[in-house]
This record gives C-alpha cells, structure tokens and sequence, in this order.
C-alpha cells in the first residue's frame, strides 16, 4: 500500500517540477514578447522617395575611409595632379563604368532624356587640371545646394559609387567607396574636355 503511495507521491512531485518549468518557460515568453523588443528596439530609419535632393549635394555623407584609406586617397589625387592632360569626372571615378541608373533627377531637367544629357555632361567635365582646384575629402562649401540629379554607378569590377550634382557642386563616390566633393564657380567654371 505504501509502495503505491510512494509512486503517486513521485508523480505528484514530478507533475510539480513540470508544472514549474512551464510557468518559468511562460514568464520568459513574456519577457522575450512584451518587454524585451522595447528594449531592442532600433533606431527609425528615414524612408524617403526619390526627391530627397534637398538634403544638400553631399551633405548626408562622411568619408570613415573603410574601402581605401585617406593616405591611398590622397595618393590618388597626388598621382592625377601630376597628369599633363586635364583629367575629367568619368576619369576621376576610377574603373570602367558599366552602366549608371539615375535616382533622381529634379523638374528642371524635363524628363529622363535631359537628366541623361545633364549627366553625360557632367562625366566629361574636367575636375582636375592646372588651372582647376582639386576635389576634397570633405564637404567644402557653406553655401546651400540642391542635387539635380543623383545616380549610382555600377563598375565593371562589381563595385559601385554615386554622383550628386547641381551643376556647380558635385559630389562622387568613386570606385574605391573614397567619398569625393568639389565645386566649380566663376573662378573656375565647369568645362567638358575639347
């Protein structure tokens, strides 16, 4: 008789133990649902549509020099100043571009055929000559600009950049992730190679 009591009473125990478990197993589904993803939640993320130029040419960027480093960055600029031809835009990105998709072009430019027009003008200006300032690692200018056009550029070697531009500001992301910015002005107008 006591043997049989001593089996219920181990199953009791036992059916305890279980129960227990799964009440702590509840209480940290709880915590893991209600309370934690408050805890973990991120940042908001800004999602915006195609015309978010206004932010500036180049403004929401700042080179970390994680691709190449700012001494190879600025081995490449040393190397191009000492070219004796003018060097342009296409040529300052660095690789052979495969192809180039437009993000965005402002109203001004019509429809995709002046943004494409704009932007192959842009490619064959001349960014680095002797009578031309050389671009910068960083933003340079106080003024306010307003991107006409952004487009991503996808090289042949699989890598990518980005060209900003309002005409008179650009900025550039060339083959390397290196971010680039320079202004053309009265000084020193915008000019496509001859």
């Amino acid at each position: 008789m006591f043997d049989h009591l001593e089996g219920r009473i181990a199953t009791l125990m036992y059916e305890h133990r279980l129960v227990q478990r799964l009440l702590l197993l509840l209480k940290c589904l709880v915590i893991c649902t209600v309370v934690l993803p408050s805890a973990w939640a991120f940042d908001s993320i800004e999602i915006v549509d195609g015309s978010h130029g206004s932010k500036g040419v180049g403004k929401a960027f700042v080179n970390r020099f994680s691709v190449a480093s700012k001494e190879e960055a600025l081995s490449k600029l040393q190397g191009l100043q000492h070219s004796k031809v003018p060097v342009t835009v296409q040529e300052f990105l660095g690789g052979r571009i495969k192809f180039i998709r437009v993000a965005f072009y402002d109203t001004t430019l019509r429809d995709f055929a002046g943004a494409k027009t704009f932007l192959e003008s842009i490619l064959g200006s001349i960014i680095i000559s002797s009578s031309h300032p050389s671009p910068s690692l960083q933003l340079d200018w106080a003024e306010g600009s307003t991107a006409s056009i952004e487009a991503e550029v996808f090289f042949n070697d699989g890598t990518t950049g980005r060209i900003e531009t309002d005409g008179s500001h650009l900025f550039l992301e060339d083959n390397r992730g290196t971010y680039w910015w320079h202004r053309w002005d009265s000084a020193f107008p915008r000019e496509e190679v001859k």
